[in-house]
């Protein structure tokens, strides 16, 4: 498809901290109404207070008693804050960095983000999406973190110009004062049906890595290769592809996530865990390919 689509992102930022959890007081118009119980708010800037109670209007909720209560009513402008945590904010990504994904369609799994306030799961903190580089979609402008601190959105490739076989995006995730960056990659598909890079799998050859000790790692036991294949520069090297592996506890690349480099070959430092025992794992590509089945044996 060659329709250039043109997308704007607009957000509207919160004006004020959520409150605490816990009994509380009345509204003040000129601020914030201080509560007496117990309870703990997260605000998207990342600060915490206490307990409290009233709704503040161009204010900040009335902070309180010590964290660990039910969430307070919200400012006018602001968010709602959630109970029990207490901390700096800092989000982290859980998955689906680093894709490959179609133009003009959307990445094969979802971006999966989490909310910590002092290493704790944070709820109900609003995190606003944006694209801060290049031209692509997001499914939602904002969304909330649910009970596990999580929260996940969809990325939708756009448009790629017909001089190259890819683009390259940045999506940057706030929450007040906290951020963290996920980096897709958009590809041409060609002109008839969606035509997606070609992943081989380098090593192990026969998907077989074969033994080795609990506890120990195995460098470049398992390398990917990712090339073009539509555009003017077929075969030619994809960089910045993500390369995990999914399978038993313990079993992974080290540093979890290998990226692709300009040659197109990512290599995988093989973790194998403290479980001896035969065991299979799959190899992701870019949120895209998979190749399952893979073989390892490891030995006390």
């Amino acid at each position: 498809m060659r329709s250039i689509v043109f997308l704007g992102v607009f957000t509207l930022a919160g004006c004020g901290s959520a409150g605490g959890g816990g009994a509380g007081g009345g509204p003040d118009g000129g601020g914030g109404t201080s509560g007496g119980g117990a309870g703990g708010s997260i605000s998207p800037g990342g600060s915490t207070s206490g307990g409290g109670g009233g709704t503040a209007i161009g204010g900040s909720a009335g902070a309180g008693g010590a964290g660990g209560g039910a969430a307070g009513s919200p400012p006018l402008g602001g968010a709602p804050g959630s109970g029990g945590a207490s901390g700096d904010l800092t989000l982290e990504v859980v998955s689906g960095n680093y894709q490959m994904v179609p133009e003009m369609y959307p990445a094969g799994e979802p971006m999966v983000l989490r909310a910590l306030a002092g290493g704790v799961p944070a709820a109900g903190v609003t995190l606003a999406w944006k694209i801060t580089d290049g031209w692509a979609s997001i499914g939602k402008l904002e969304t909330v973190t649910d009970a596990n601190g999580r929260s996940e959105n969809t990325f939708i490739g756009n448009y790629v110009p017909p001089n190259v076989s890819f683009t390259k995006q940045k999506v940057t995730v706030t929450a007040g004062a906290a951020s963290t960056e996920l980096g897709m990659t958009t590809c041409d598909t060609g002109t008839g049906a969606p035509t997606m890079p070609l992943a081989v799998l380098e090593a192990p050859e026969l998907k077989n890595v074969g033994s080795a000790k609990a506890g120990s790692t195995l460098p470049g036991a398992v390398q990917i290769r990712v090339v073009n294949q539509a555009g003017p520069y077929v075969g030619s090297a994809l960089p910045g592809i993500g390369v995990r592996i999914d399978g038993p506890p313990g079993v992974r690349c080290k540093g979890d996530v290998v990226l692709t480099d300009d040659k197109g070959l990512a290599s995988c430092d093989l973790e194998v865990g403290q479980k001896p025992g035969s065991l299979s794992f799959s190899v992701k590509v870019g949120g895209a390919v998979k190749y399952d089945g893979v073989q390892l044996t490891v030995t006390p």
